[in-house]
């Protein structure tokens, strides 16, 4: 059975302009990489289901040598680009059944969950032999401190047997 594994996680970033960290070590092929930011200041002013893109100024992903996309996402505040809401509206067609539109508009996305998408399904075949290292790459405003949060859906297989109504899983 193929199916689409979650792993998630989350790490708050140190004062810095640049920044890369390996997020996974992954044994099957990605999918879908999100990555979004929240600020870590809560308090109760603080509308904390908010993702923001303050402070962000680049970020792209690499697995193994591969990036996504080839040229880092460059991002103005004041200019927020239109490519990353173009990938979260292709996110959006691949997994609804019906109209395929996106949930959030442009506004909406960029304002509250401007949650940044990768498909990467269409990685080389090389790396489905080895292990993926996914690694992201930002570069930032120095002061700016907020939590990473990361979700990559990667293709899983397991092996079941199904006998007298009973389904075990034979290989993880």
């Amino acid at each position: 059975v193929d199916y689409l594994e979650r792993i998630s996680g989350q790490m708050d970033l140190p004062e810095g302009t640049s920044f890369s960290t390996n997020l996974f070590t992954l044994h099957y092929l990605p999918r879908f990489v999100f990555i979004g930011f929240k600020d870590t200041e809560i308090g109760y002013k603080t509308n904390n289901s908010l993702f923001l893109i303050k402070g962000i100024q680049s970020i792209q992903l690499r697995l193994n040598t591969t990036y996504y996309p080839i040229n880092p996402i460059e991002v103005n505040n004041s200019n927020f680009p239109f490519f990353p809401y173009q990938e979260y509206t292709k996110i959006c067609r691949n997994f609804q059944s019906k109209s395929g539109a996106p949930q959030l508009s442009y506004s909406d996305w960029r304002t509250y969950y401007p949650i940044f998408c990768f498909d990467v399904s269409n990685t080389d075949a090389i790396l489905d032999i080895s292990n993926i290292n996914v690694t992201v790459i930002i570069r930032k405003e120095s002061a700016f401190k907020p939590k990473m949060f990361s979700l990559i859906l990667q293709e899983a297989k397991i092996k079941m047997k199904c006998n007298g109504g009973q389904i075990t899983v034979i290989e993880p």
